[in-house]
């Protein structure tokens, strides 16, 4: 709605015209490259932006082929009012991911955009190194090595991974 007002004296007129803010149209066209292990670039086209600015833009993610439409969580907020693409760093290493982004307001938020096609993030090197290391003698030449390098949720389990290299024979490893 367009707001039209006077102000005239004798000499001059002086025409004002308010916009009335709306909500925002939702982004279009989401596009995603420059994947990595851990961050991917969504690229789109910003929808109407209501008469007023975007203060924040939301990205929500569904993971490893989850398709269940309850299943959208948000993973980043960013406040770049003249954004027309964003790099998403809190990715998980080895994973699918289908991205969708909201546009917010003044008023309040737009609809979620269309989802993006599932990409697989790469492979990464763990981000910690391992905990719980064990290493037993197995005999005077060879050692039993053991240890807890992380906790990986796969679809709403956490589970505990163990790495276990049975023997280190150090008469070999020492002509290394």
């Amino acid at each position: 709605m367009v707001v039209v007002y006077f102000d005239c004296d004798t000499e001059t007129c002086s025409v004002f015209c308010v916009f009335q803010p709306e909500l925002p149209h939702a982004p279009t066209s989401l596009v995603i490259n420059s994947i990595e292990a851990r961050q991917a670039r969504l690229q789109f086209i910003p929808g109407f932006s209501g008469n007023t600015f975007i203060s924040l833009w939301i990205v929500e993610a569904q993971k490893n082929y989850d398709v269940d439409d309850d299943s959208w969580s948000s993973i980043y907020n960013i406040s770049d009012p003249d954004a027309v693409s964003i790099t998403v760093p809190t990715l998980q290493p080895h994973a699918a991911y289908s991205l969708r982004l909201t546009a917010v307001n003044i008023v309040g938020q737009s609809p979620p955009s269309e989802p993006s096609d599932w990409f697989n993030t790469l492979q990464a090197k763990p981000s910690e190194p391992p905990t719980e290391v064990l290493v037993r003698p197995v005999n005077e030449t060879a050692l039993h090595v053991r240890w807890a390098v992380c906790y990986v949720t796969l679809l709403h389990w956490k589970v505990r991974c163990l790495w276990c290299l049975d023997t280190i024979d150090l008469g070999r490893a020492s002509g290394l």
